[in-house]
């Protein structure tokens, strides 16, 4: 039997108007060496249904099924601990990839011995149907990644075969910014392919929309999960404050 290359973690919570879509966004990965591990976290819709209707189609999908809502954190963290492939992935249930991204991603971290990386990506409003261009920067160190989280959660992918399992903080928020942080904190660069190969769906009332549930989180990981001074935090957390402020107006 082929040894799984990439481990891909998908939370689902009452996603069952998107989920299907995100999911055929993988299964259409040119590179098809993969799992899908979709954590069910105590939807009260119908996306249990249709995601064990979409396992029972394809042999690459499994479920866990959560009884009690946790979190993103939660969630991921059980993906994480199941997961058998070389390389670990994520993706939201309301994201998607483009069909290159797996075989492309791979091959870039193959080719350099990379155990961290992330590509650009593409923003698209749901209601607007307006898009934006993340263009995520060559490189990032840990000290960089305190400032401000450049990693997009959909385009990330770590070596858990090197690296071992590197799990989440089990937070609701910024989760995904505390584990390149401590996958970082070791020294390790995290490195960018410089193509766009997925797509963030965005609303109003997405998680990511509120700035200050955000703000509180950040705080949250810089001060209890990288346990670093008061005056750390207050110099971070300026700099959290400014690209915001930045971004924003600009």
């Amino acid at each position: 039997m082929t040894a799984i290359k990439v481990s891909v973690i998908i939370p689902v919570y009452n996603a069952a108007i998107s989920i299907a879509k995100t999911v055929d966004s993988v299964l259409y990965q040119t590179l098809q060496s993969f799992e899908i591990i979709l954590i069910n976290d105590a939807s009260t819709d119908n996306s249990l249904e249709i995601i064990t209707a979409l396992a029972q189609q394809h042999a690459q999908i499994s479920i866990i099924n959560l009884q009690q809502n946790g979190g993103p954190g939660i969630a991921r963290n059980a993906g994480i601990k199941k997961a058998i492939g070389k390389y670990i992935a994520f993706l939201d249930a309301d994201d998607t990839w483009h069909s290159l991204k797996l075989e492309k991603q791979v091959a870039f971290m193959e080719a350099n011995n990379h155990l961290l990386t992330y590509t650009w990506y593409e923003t698209l409003q749901t209601k607007t149907h307006n898009k934006k261009i993340i263009l995520a920067p060559a490189s990032v160190t840990y000290k960089q990644l305190l400032k401000h989280n450049t990693i997009g959660n959909l385009t990330a992918m770590y070596n858990s075969e090197s690296l071992g399992k590197v799990y989440m903080p089990e937070l609701r928020m910024r989760q995904d910014w505390g584990l390149w942080l401590k996958i970082l904190q070791s020294g390790i660069t995290g490195y960018c392919l410089p193509e766009i190969l997925a797509t963030y769906h965005t609303s109003e009332n997405s998680l990511s929309a509120n700035k200050w549930k955000v703000a509180k989180y950040n705080w949250q990981i810089l001060r209890n999960y990288q346990q670093l001074s008061l005056f750390a935090c207050m110099w971070y957390f300026i700099h959290f404050l400014f690209f915001k402020t930045k971004k924003y107006f600009f």
